[in-house]
């Protein structure tokens, strides 16, 4: 049986040999095949009107056409759209630049890209500029009509590019980003201590109406597992567990009501931090339950917790956005590359980072703003 196995063995082994070299083979034939065709005419395909009346995209279109990769395009078509929608008493836009490969493969017919590079252009989207995957309580403050809060928004500095200030900083995933905010005035303000403690208050009332809620739940299942000793057991320990989790919670609300009463007016006033404690408050410690719950939730102010690590607590600015402007004024330009740094290089990105972005007539832009 063994000498079965083993005169097997090198027969599967030269089969897998063979696969992978004929796959090899497969990739290195198609990158032979496949062709960009660089000197090929591009067309420039602009949109017919602005999304929405006012709102002038088309004259952010009319700059960025100014430089010549895009207004005599070779090896690719340019295709431009817009699109605006009312959101609070401003509007929001999105712009996109698409640049489309022509190529074939072999000595086939010349072909198109279906999925290409693309810039993207966002007006008066603040959103581009901090993590979106650091939000806060965002259940929570959308519950208590509270605005969104935030730990982590993008660092920007300022280069001269093109003869002009510009804002630059780079994604989370790492995209450049170029941002005209000409009055420089904050997309993101701190958090302050009386804001988190009265979120963190109205938070904790809406865990203790929960957890009564799903005691008496649990509570009323008894009955239906009456003369069943070990189920009866089972849920009235979860009964107890969640007496204890509730008491520590009423805890928990009472102590943050006494820390926002004991606050000075300088105190409220000041920056918020949220910590991630050492001290993890659990049910369960080293396998057993415990008999009161100690210790501190994820994201509570840092003030008094031995934390892991703290962070700022950051909230967008409400007064941004200048309320005496029409709502189509652009406020707001942040331009993103499509391109990925150390992800997706290809063969367009040394010419949209050499004579696409350094070639932006920025100063034109911003005379396009507050308008």
């Amino acid at each position: 049986m063994n000498l079965c196995i083993f005169r097997k063995k090198p027969v599967i082994l030269r089969f897998y040999i063979l696969l992978i070299v004929l796959v090899g083979s497969t990739g290195i034939q198609a990158q032979k095949d496949y062709k960009w065709e660089r000197e090929h005419p591009g067309a420039l395909l602009k949109p017919k009107a602005d999304p929405v009346a006012g709102f002038r995209a088309t004259s952010i279109f009319d700059v960025l056409n100014q430089i010549p990769l895009l207004n005599k395009p070779r090896g690719f078509e340019v295709r431009e759209g817009a699109s605006a929608r009312l959101h609070g008493k401003i509007y929001k836009g999105y712009l996109m630049v698409g640049l489309p490969l022509y190529y074939r493969w072999g000595n086939g017919p010349l072909e198109k890209q279906g999925e290409y590079y693309m810039a993207n252009i966002y007006i008066n989207d603040r959103e581009e500029l901090r993590n979106i995957y650091s939000f806060l309580l965002s259940e929570e403050t959308d519950k208590l009509n509270l605005p969104p809060i935030f730990t982590d928004t993008f660092a920007v500095s300022y280069q001269t590019i093109n003869g002009y200030s510009v804002g630059v900083s780079r994604s989370r995933v790492n995209q450049n980003l170029y941002i005209l905010n000409p009055r420089k005035r904050p997309c993101f303000i701190p958090t302050t201590k009386e804001q988190f403690i009265k979120l963190w208050i109205g938070k904790l009332g809406l865990d203790i109406a929960k957890e009564k809620g799903n005691m008496e739940e649990t509570k009323g299942f008894l009955k239906d597992v009456k003369g069943n000793a070990e189920a009866e057991a089972n849920m009235r320990q979860t009964i107890k567990l969640s007496e204890l989790w509730l008491d520590f919670l009423v805890e928990k609300k009472k102590r943050y009501e006494q820390k926002l009463a004991s606050l000075t007016a300088a105190e409220k006033q000041a920056p918020a931090y949220c910590a991630m404690p050492k001290d993890m408050a659990v049910l369960q410690k080293k396998g057993f339950y415990v008999n009161k719950v100690t210790g501190d939730l994820p994201n509570e102010l840092a003030d008094g917790i031995e934390a892991e690590s703290t962070s700022p607590v950051f909230q967008f600015n409400p007064d941004f956005f200048d309320p005496k402007l029409p709502k189509t004024a652009f406020q707001l330009i942040v331009i993103k590359d499509g391109f990925r740094q150390g992800w997706n290089e290809g063969p367009l990105m040394p010419l949209v980072q050499e004579d696409f972005f350094p070639k932006i007539d920025f100063k034109l832009l911003e005379a396009l703003m507050y308008k």
